[in-house]
């Protein structure tokens, strides 16, 4: 790679990273605007509601935008097809929770049926504006993923300082003013890409379904590891022991957010560079090398926060968080060695591979983090996963080596399941 277009390559995955972090910021924003809008039944049911979106954005995300970023010709050439298909999903998907609504609202608790109902309403265009989100990552236009998620910001704040004045505590006020807000910057997507004529057709699922498929198993395999993990460790060690992890991955946040601006910028990087061979390894090197730099960065950060900051961001919670941060940095820097390692292969596309490895390291790390919490709570729960993510990345990094830079099929071909 010349030293022109690594400067390039080095901003877009900067905008890239710039991204992430106001959309994480923004997630955690929304939290505490809740916590303070919200009275504390409703922030609780506030939680749950959340939950639900993330849970069908990621499966979406999966099916449609991932596959954008190994397929950046096509994000240029058809990206009608895309939002086509993200509508169907979308549209799908607020359906079934416009449903659950309705009965929720009926037969159970109506003020969480009212808001499931309009968060089913708001839901095809909050995965609009993560479409988009990916749109400016595939093509390479990452200030126009900035935008999106800034105008959401901008437009959210001001939106809840009117529910502060106007002393309104309902839930249903807080979905319409956080989903409400959101929508908004999903039509801007919907006028800068248009879906392509019929309107409504899976055309771009049908031709990436080998691409999603396998990204949808990963990705709820990995949902589902992570929640059998935690509830193993709360089952086997105690309530405390999982809060005091949870509060050990709420300081890790920073390198989450370089993490994942990485991997999503090194796979549509890879897909449009066509890397293969030595320059492959060679990006896929510099890109582990600064991420598990920026974990070491972030791990000696934690290490050296003062009790008065620690407990003014974790509360009662940084005592047992506090005991978790030398293991929660050496997991950082092992996960970052590796992260290189899989962007690479998954802009080369290969996924047999990558999904084959996923799912291997899901159940590797779920027994690890078992027998660890068995043997010495949270403490080991966290050495188990670094067992598991020193194994893993040993083995992406002898994947990598071993792939010959073809992809594994026709991207073209709808394979079944």
């Amino acid at each position: 790679m010349s030293e022109a277009a690594a400067g390039s390559a080095g901003r877009r995955l900067s905008a890239i990273t710039i991204d992430q972090a106001i959309a994480g910021a923004s997630n955690v924003l929304v939290t505490i605007l809740a916590a303070r809008t919200l009275t504390v039944s409703a922030f609780g049911l506030f939680g749950v509601l959340f939950l639900i979106y993330v849970l069908v954005q990621g499966s979406i995300r999966s099916l449609v935008c991932d596959p954008l970023l190994v397929h950046p010709d096509d994000a240029d050439a058809r990206p009608g097809d895309a939002t086509a298909s993200a509508i169907v999903a979308g549209a799908s998907s607020g359906l079934l929770i416009v449903v659950v609504g309705v009965v929720t609202r009926l037969w159970i608790y109506p003020p969480l049926g009212i808001a499931l109902v309009l968060l089913g309403v708001v839901v095809p265009f909050l995965i609009l504006q993560d479409l988009g989100r990916y749109f400016g990552f595939a093509r390479q236009h990452a200030g126009f993923s900035v935008l999106l998620d800034s105008l959401w910001l901008v437009l959210l704040v001001p939106g809840v300082v009117v529910l502060s004045i106007r002393d309104t505590t309902s839930l249903s006020a807080f979905v319409i003013v956080w989903g409400g807000t959101g929508a908004i910057a999903g039509l801007i997507t919907l006028v800068r890409f248009p879906p392509s004529p019929p309107y409504l057709h899976v055309r771009w699922l049908r031709t990436t379904w080998a691409f999603a498929w396998r990204y949808v198993t990963s990705f709820a395999a990995s949902q589902g590891g992570a929640l059998a993990a935690a509830l193993a460790l709360g089952g086997i060690a105690s309530a405390q022991a999982l809060g005091a992890v949870r509060g050990a991955l709420l300081l890790t946040r920073p390198y989450s957010t370089i993490q994942i601006a990485a991997v999503s910028g090194g796979m549509a990087e890879i897909a449009r560079a066509g890397h293969t061979g030595a320059a492959l390894r060679r990006y896929a090197a510099r890109t582990s090398l600064a991420v598990g730099a920026f974990g070491a960065l972030n791990g000696a950060i934690m290490l050296l926060l003062p009790d008065p900051i620690g407990e003014l961001v974790l509360g009662e919670t940084w005592n047992a968080t506090k005991p978790l941060l030398l293991v929660a940095s050496i997991h950082l820097v092992v996960v970052g060695l590796g992260t290189g390692a899989r962007a690479g292969l998954l802009g080369a596309r290969a996924v047999r591979t990558t999904l084959h490895l996923d799912l291997t390291f899901i159940g590797v790390g779920l027994v690890t983090a078992i027998i660890g919490s068995v043997l010495a709570g949270a403490q080991g729960y966290y050495w188990g996963t670094v067992a598991a993510a020193g194994m893993a990345t040993l083995l992406w990094w002898i994947a990598l080596v071993r792939h010959d830079g073809s992809p594994q099929m026709d991207p073209r071909v709808a394979e079944p399941a």
